[in-house]
């Protein structure tokens, strides 16, 4: 299974806008490991999450979001 990491950042309108790439990561805990550092780097990321290619969250920095399965839930904002 693949994992990849999708951010919120300052210039969305809400907090459940999320954007992602097309980087996979072979584990959970890489991906983790990528988001956070991301989060250091980049100013605009008010938000991060791990998901994986079912959209259930495996890990993130805003609460509430680890473990919601995002394949069946209503987030229009989800870019994959």
């Amino acid at each position: 299974m693949d994992y990849r990491i999708q951010v919120n950042v300052s210039g969305d309108k809400d907090e459940d806008t999320w954007t992602g790439n097309a980087v996979l990561f072979p584990t959970p805990t890489e991906a983790e490991e990528y988001a956070r550092d991301l989060f250091m780097r980049w100013t605009a990321v008010k938000f991060w999450r791990v998901v994986d290619e079912n959209g259930k969250c495996h890990a993130s920095n805003k609460e509430g979001e680890t473990d919601e399965d995002l394949s069946t839930s209503d987030h229009p904002g989800v870019s994959r």
